[in-house]
């Protein structure tokens, strides 16, 4: 009897599902603005040249590991991330397939490409 209660005790902790109420876990973001970007240039954003099918993926998400304030703006307007603070991230859902240049509108010199094949 004694192992019986044992062994339902056991099932009761450990045989329980997810926590629903728990938030879901983030993503990671698919490109960094590294530390010391605004003087990296083209060596601010990893990878500097992300390329990816919309067959397998659509959205593309930017986190700022740098101490300063930052943007991701595409040259041409497709998109904008406005100010992202050290710590925060921006995420852009793709939908066509095309060359997306872009930089920080604070520090030009930061640049990066996205390609996003058929």
């Amino acid at each position: 009897m004694r192992s019986s209660l044992l062994a339902l005790a056991t099932l009761a902790l450990f045989g329980c599902g997810d926590d629903s109420t728990s938030p879901p876990l983030a993503t990671a973001p698919d490109v960094f603005i590294v530390s010391g970007a605004s003087g990296l240039g083209a060596n601010a954003y990893n990878p500097n040249n992300l390329t990816f099918s919309l067959a397998t993926k659509q959205s593309v998400k930017w986190g700022n590991n740098d101490g300063l304030t930052h943007t991701v703006t595409a040259i041409g307007g497709a998109f904008n991330s406005g100010n992202i603070a050290d710590g925060g991230t921006y995420s852009f859902t793709f939908t066509t397939a095309g060359a997306y240049p872009y930089q920080c509108t604070i520090h030009p010199t930061m640049v990066g490409t996205i390609t996003v094949n058929p």
